[in-house]
């Protein structure tokens, strides 16, 4: 499998969770039973960095179709979907 193929796999992943989370999915998760939601409040001092990335054209078309449909702006869905993944990988 080429890294153009690994990323679509890992994108491919991130909106699945998205997707779940947006549809109530892990509401309907037995592994979630018995569990209880809350929103945490962080306040975090920490100022937004500029960084230019380099990709393919097509790349980053992609990344905009999944950014729009999930709601969110291209650099928060790059951002959001490499934390994902890292977090799937570190454990």
């Amino acid at each position: 499998m080429g890294a153009g193929e690994a990323g679509k796999k890992d994108l491919d992943k991130f909106d699945t969770i998205l997707w779940d989370i947006s549809k109530g999915g892990l509401a309907k998760d037995p592994a979630m039973k018995g569990a209880v939601a809350f929103l945490v409040t962080v306040d975090i001092e920490e100022k937004s960095e500029r960084f230019n990335i380099t990709a393919r054209k097509s790349q980053m078309d992609e990344i905009d179709r999944r950014a729009k449909r999930s709601g969110m702006t291209r650099p928060s869905y790059i951002v959001a979907a490499e934390l994902a993944n890292t977090n799937q990988t570190a454990s």
